[in-house]
């Protein structure tokens, strides 16, 4: 059965492909050529927000999952259906993009093919030949996790997931005190899911209380563009590599604030917001391709920064969606490799 859209899941998932592109847009025009550390004043309280709000795409989709999927029902053999219809087409996609990907990386940017190579990255032994395929792996270890997750959390009450929550993310801090990065990362994408899962059990309870909840959500976002504000200050100062990643405390309350505002804030439905929504997970697929092929044209091109940005930013914004358009049309294939079926 077709589920029923709902409104501001279309928004937010719209605006987190923006701000994903945002971040790629940004790493292709400073991190590569220019450099953090050769920024100062203004430039660079700039270009840190920027990438600060763009690194919160990745939770918003995390969280969507958990909104509209956590609270499922996976009993009576309907997980099997989960794993058939959602994870293996999933897995399916993921292996035509990493072998897509392969074939940029050997044919545009003229790296060298090691099949063993390739075969360790289907097996995701390997990192992805390119960046931002990071991602993939992961939602499929969510969604291998999804029913397990959603038994248990359907067990817990309102308090017990709000405990749930605050665990997983003190465990977090406690592992990044200890340099167990890596696992800090994965609890984090997982902690994501469940924030989204709790903000639908409580939807009803924050339309309640909206007031008190705009007041927390304000002073969360604030205090967490701040602290990573001060945060990539202070590497700056350091003369180190700037990096921001999604288990940073900062980015944790910023998303969480962004889901919230999208809650009360966004009522209206709007055609295209919707289609950009449901062309975003295409769009992801191709975006950085783009990106990585403008590179040396952008790297010859003297122009202002902030010119540069935006110029990039519209044509990988606006060919990446008309491709996603194009192949979409392709029959049989185009929702196929850009898993668009799922939303049918």
């Amino acid at each position: 059965m077709k589920q029923r859209r709902v409104i501001f899941i279309d928004y937010i998932r719209a605006l987190a492909i923006l701000m994903v592109i945002m971040c790629h847009v940004i790493d292709v025009n400073c991190m590569f050529w220019l450099g953090y550390q050769d920024m100062s004043g203004a430039r660079q309280i700039i270009l840190y927000t920027l990438l600060i709000f763009g690194r919160c795409g990745v939770p918003l989709f995390l969280m969507i999952t958990g909104y509209l999927l956590l609270d499922r029902d996976y009993s009576d053999g309907k997980w099997k259906s989960f794993y058939l219809h959602k994870w293996l087409y999933l897995l399916l996609v993921t292996e035509i993009w990493f072998a897509i990907y392969e074939v940029f990386a050997v044919c545009v940017q003229g790296k060298p093919f090691v099949w063993k190579d390739f075969v360790l990255r289907l097996l995701f032994i390997e990192e992805p030949v390119l960046s931002h395929a990071w991602y993939l792996p992961v939602i499929l270890g969510l969604y291998l996790l999804l029913p397990v997750f959603a038994l248990v959390w359907k067990k817990l009450s309102n308090r017990g997931c709000l405990i749930t929550v605050i665990l997983l993310w003190a465990l977090v801090l406690l592992l990044q005190n200890f340099a167990q990065e890596s696992m800090a990362q994965h609890i984090t994408y997982a902690m994501y899911m469940l924030i989204g899962g709790a903000y639908k059990r409580w939807h009803t309870a924050l339309v309640e209380h909206k007031k008190a909840a705009y007041t927390i959500y304000s002073l969360a976002g604030i205090f967490a563009l701040a602290g990573c504000e001060g945060y990539l200050w202070l590497q700056h100062r350091r003369g180190e590599n700037v990096s921001l990643w999604y288990d940073h405390a900062g980015i944790v309350l910023l998303s969480l604030a962004l889901f919230g505002f999208a809650m009360f804030l966004v009522q209206k439905n709007c055609s295209f917001v919707e289609r950009l929504s449901q062309d975003s997970f295409g769009i992801y697929l191709i975006h950085n391709m783009i990106a990585l092929m403008m590179m040396p044209w952008l790297s010859q091109w003297n122009s202002n920064l902030y010119l540069k940005m935006i110029l990039t930013y519209l044509l990988v914004w606006g060919i990446a969606w008309g491709l996603v358009r194009l192949i979409g049309k392709i029959p049989y294939v185009g929702d196929w490799i850009l898993y668009k079926r799922r939303l049918k």
